[in-house]
């Protein structure tokens, strides 16, 4: 198709381990039998393993339609890849900058990048392990240690904005991966994309149906209406997984599918940061930390608690206050939430067939891990004993979980756009000393001890350069009233 200009580019990069790799491979057979008319399928696959794979899928030629439709996209396969991807693998932004950079040289009206793999919700590696009789400890690795499978927020921005010079900005983003709708990757993808496209929830291992989408964006839409397209997408996602038990017991909690318009994420941040700085006022107030614990630990959660549903969180914290600043910081961002029409940040948000979800289309880090969903994921039977459904299955664990914290917060510390929110502020030196005053007994169950007294530690050291401690924070939510 390089001799004409396609409707849209659809570019596909991948992250497939051992867990993935077939459904990888699926995932590629859809997207050959969807390309055509109007649409080309760039694809770059590594499972870190294996030398990484680029394909292309353009048209289908009528007369041999029945056959392409079965053959093997090994057909579709290119050559060796100049030049050659980086050892850092997926992680690298380098890799995936070089991948758009070459998906450039396929002229085309629209573009539309899907990551496809591993978010935030792996807290296991799976790779370490040595066998069946692998102990917890050798299938853990130390925060910072552990090879990356998918590219940190920060990463991911640098690899865009790289990238414009060759394609410029994406209309759409997609996030083939689990519970990455959330507020700090839209505000720092804004700019380098029109729409983001992406889950609260875990996202099914069968990932989104390809196929459909791409008739659909082929034969019931306008190849230039973005926003329809869009705006479609999460309902088409929802209806193909509607036959799916979603059972927490299965792996799964609900199916959800968010479109978010980039350009107006400042709708939501904006609000946002009041909230935080309201939150952070509560800290050392008894009555207030109370309410935001009890309305935290009710409120609609993903990825084992280190998510929480923006709008859940605010509207049940509003149900718990009084008159006051921090009420109306929670009203503000909910109706943010709420709000639809052209200026608004969520363009479509579709869920399943729960009554009561919970899931609104937006999540931020918010990290509290219940006694129920504690209770609940001990009671699962070892995930190699069990269908593995989501993505990265569901074999998460109490200190993977508290490594996976330390992870996330270094990130999102070097979120240079979010930070103005002071979000992360309150999570280090606010939602830290509510906990610490408030479970204090119970940290590492909840949150994490560890990081809990690193956060602590940084409020009576701040004009120090001392090495932070890991020691239990007993000393220091001792002095919290």
């Amino acid at each position: 198709m390089n001799d004409q200009i396609a409707d849209w580019a659809i570019l596909v990069y991948m992250s497939a381990d051992r867990v993935l790799a077939n459904f990888a491979v699926e995932s590629l057979r859809q997207l050959k039998r969807g390309a055509g008319t109007g649409i080309i399928v760039l694809a770059q696959e590594a499972s870190g393993k294996e030398k990484t794979q680029r394909y292309v899928f353009d048209k289908v030629s009528e007369p041999d339609k029945a056959t392409n439709l079965i053959s093997s996209i090994e057909e579709n396969r290119l050559g060796q890849i100049e030049p050659a991807p980086s050892p850092g693998g997926i992680a690298d932004p380098r890799n995936l900058t070089e991948f758009i950079k070459w998906a450039s040289r396929h002229p085309a009206k629209h573009r539309c990048l899907v990551l496809w793999g591993h978010g935030y919700e792996l807290l296991v590696n799976d790779d370490l392990s040595d066998g069946e009789n692998a102990s917890v400890e050798d299938k853990l690795e130390p925060p910072g240690e552990k090879p990356r499978k998918y590219l940190a927020p920060k990463n991911l921005r640098k690899a865009l904005e790289d990238a414009r010079p060759f394609v410029g900005q994406l209309d759409i983003i997609g996030i083939d991966a689990c519970s990455l709708s959330l507020v700090e990757l839209a505000t720092e993808l804004a700019g380098c994309g029109n729409f983001l496209v992406a889950s609260q929830e875990e996202v099914p291992d069968t990932s989104f149906p390809y196929e459909q989408l791409l008739w659909k964006i082929k034969h019931h839409h306008s190849p230039d209406d973005v926003e329809g397209i869009c705006a479609a997408i999460p309902g088409l996602y929802v209806q193909s997984y509607r036959d799916y038990i979603v059972a927490t017991d299965e792996g799964m909690r609900e199916i959800t599918l968010a479109s978010l318009r980039l350009g107006n994420i400042a709708k939501i941040t904006e609000p946002l940061t009041l909230l935080a700085d309201a939150l952070q006022s509560a800290a050392f107030n008894p009555v207030r930390r109370k309410a935001v614990v009890k309305a935290r630990e009710a409120s609609r959660d993903f990825a084992l608690g280190l998510f929480v549903d923006l709008r859940d969180f605010c509207g049940r914290l509003s149900k718990e206050l009084e008159a006051c600043e921090l009420k109306s910081a929670c009203e503000a961002v909910y109706k943010a939430i709420d709000a639809r029409g052209e200026r608004a940040c969520i363009l479509e948000n579709t869920t399943g067939d729960s009554p009561k979800t919970g899931c609104h289309g937006l999540s931020v880090y918010f990290p509290y891990l219940t006694d129920k969903a504690m209770e609940q994921a001990q009671s699962l039977a070892p995930a190699d004993q069990r269908p593995r459904l989501v993505k990265g299955g569901t074999n998460h664990l109490q200190k993977a979980r508290g490594m996976q914290i330390s992870e996330i917060e270094k990130d999102f510390e070097l979120l240079d756009k979010f930070e103005k929110t002071n979000w992360a502020e309150f999570i280090k030196r606010g939602w830290s000393v509510m906990l610490a005053a408030e479970k204090r007994d119970e940290l590492d169950r909840h949150y994490s001890a560890q990081q809990c007294a690193i956060n602590l530690y940084s409020i009576l050291s701040q004009s120090t350069k001392q090495p932070q401690p890991a020691q239990v924070p007993q000393k220091a939510a001792a002095a919290i009233p």
